[in-house]
């Protein structure tokens, strides 16, 4: 993979390997966000959606925590292939590539990167966590897609990046989620509280400060959750324990 791809974080179908954690930006979005799953290979894609992309259309995305918490459903829907058909109630399910990615661009995350690494992929796209054996991470993903088993979508704490980071390294955060989006949502909308009101001629040395406490935050929440097996997790969820 060239330098330009590693930043972009682009890749081509023939480039893609089983287990992989694969995400494209919704560019029907109104908040373009970025929509996630596991490559299991043979052109399928096992993702968590919410009702409304399961449906046709582009789903929630973290832009919508800034309107009150409320769904950001893209007015224009795209319909799924034949094959894949349709279903309006979310959940786990399997698709083919073309039907996950409704003409926006495949792109790869990645795994175990260093601090300086994170401090390049501010959007998303990565993380320092671990990613486990390629047989771990397909067991994870087909296990949750045969018993539907993740639980309730949840924007902010239990989304579609929750479960491809889950099945990458088997880590969840129960509380609060650890989809990087979504904590890059919250951190600049606390940054941005605690200057709110606040005099300065020197943005270039907020925006500094800024991009220093995102990497801090993210390098630090890479750290947090706990890790379960996906039989036991399965488990809690019909529980209705989170």
């Amino acid at each position: 993979m060239d330098l330009l791809s590693k930043i972009s974080h682009a890749v081509k179908e023939s480039e893609l390997r089983p287990a992989d954690h694969i995400y494209c930006y919704r560019s029907g979005s109104i908040s373009s966000y970025a929509h996630h799953g596991i490559y299991i290979g043979d052109g399928k894609v096992i993702h968590f959606l919410d009702n409304s992309e399961a449906a046709g259309g582009n789903g929630e995305g973290p832009g919508s925590i800034f309107r009150g918490f409320s769904s950001s459903s893209a007015s224009t829907s795209k319909s799924r292939c034949e094959e894949c058909g349709t279903n309006k109630k979310g959940g786990v399910q399997m698709t083919c590539l073309n039907c996950f990615l409704k003409g926006d661009s495949l792109r790869l995350f990645f795994y175990g990167v260093s601090k300086a690494e994170l401090a390049l992929s501010l959007r998303g796209g990565c993380s320092g966590m671990k990613a486990e054996e390629p047989e771990q991470v397909l067991h994870r993903a087909n296990y949750l897609l045969r018993t539907d088993g993740f639980g309730t979508y949840n924007l902010q704490t239990h989304n579609c990046e929750d479960f491809a980071i889950y099945c990458k390294t088997g880590i969840i955060d129960l509380k609060n989620g650890t989809s990087k989006q979504v904590e890059l949502v919250r951190q600049v909308g606390k940054f941005g509280a605690q200057f709110l009101g606040k005099k300065s001629s020197n943005l270039i040395g907020v925006f500094q400060k800024l991009k220093t406490h995102l990497v801090d935050e993210r390098w630090e929440r890479d750290s947090v959750g706990c890790h379960i097996a996906v039989e036991e997790l399965v488990k809690m969820y019909t529980r209705g324990i989170r």
